[in-house]
């Protein structure tokens, strides 16, 4: 699935080879490790920004194409300060276009990172909603810890639901079972798991997996924090699939 409209994806390349040379697409996708679409000679634009669009989540693609945008959008910058009138409008033009692909790109991924003061709970779980309602893959939260407020940061998401806990009796809090049988009773997918080696507690959905710094039923009630992990992500995404198939299924 594209994170861009289909009639958006010409119209960055429009602007990708408007703003950067061959040599700069090359160097781009080189920093980012990025094989990029090409005739063994030339990197086509609509070919790159399909492929960004269509394959977001494979490597990092996300973060060529964000430094992709980012540059052509401080080139086409400094044409508008630079160019006379008429060239001038074009490029005005074009960071219209730019800006238009940066809003659709806001709104169709997960931040790398989420930051919710103390004392802000509603916040904090609407925050942490938004993010899950961009899941396109099912959904795994490892918490040592959950309750029916855990649930509540779910109520947006579309896709299937794993939930992996502790095995100690505390580990489950009083009123979760009913919560995810009204979960469940409303048509959405979850399946809880229990497990006695847990540490960490994260998120992970589109092929990418965040370390969460509290437990997600305490989410605002104190600093709530999650930090996407990208060197080891592969590493440690196996190892949470490793946990969730050594676990046991919980039966209330």
């Amino acid at each position: 699935m594209s994170i861009l409209r289909p009639e958006s994806i010409p119209a960055l390349a429009d602007v990708i080879d408007e703003y950067l040379l061959q040599s700069d697409l090359a160097a781009h996708c080189a920093l980012f490790a990025v094989a990029p679409p090409s005739d063994g000679y030339t990197i086509n634009p609509i070919d790159l920004a399909r492929m960004l669009a269509f394959e977001s989540e494979h490597g990092n693609n996300r973060r060529l194409l964000d430094s992709l945008i980012e540059t052509t959008k401080t080139r086409c910058m400094n044409r508008i300060a630079k160019s006379s009138f008429e060239r001038r409008e074009y490029h005005e033009r074009q960071l219209e276009v730019i800006a238009a692909v940066e809003q659709e790109l806001a709104g169709s991924a997960a931040p790398a990172e989420l930051t919710v003061p103390a004392a802000l709970p509603f916040v904090a779980q609407s925050e942490l909603r938004r993010m899950l309602a961009t899941a396109e893959t099912p959904v795994t939260l490892v918490d040592n810890y959950v309750g029916p407020a855990t649930l509540d940061c779910l109520v947006e998401v579309n896709q299937d639901v794993r939930l992996l806990t502790g095995a100690q009796p505390e580990s489950i809090k009083e009123g979760f079972d009913r919560t995810v049988a009204a979960f469940a009773a409303e048509g959405r997918s979850i399946e809880v798991r229990r497990h006695p080696g847990l540490h960490d507690r994260y998120v992970a959905f589109n092929g990418r997996i965040w370390i969460v710094g509290s437990s997600i039923k305490d989410a605002g009630k104190k600093d709530f924090n999650l930090i996407e992990v990208v060197g080891s992500r592969d590493a440690l995404l196996a190892d949470v699939d490793t946990k969730w198939s050594e676990a046991t299924p919980h039966k209330p």
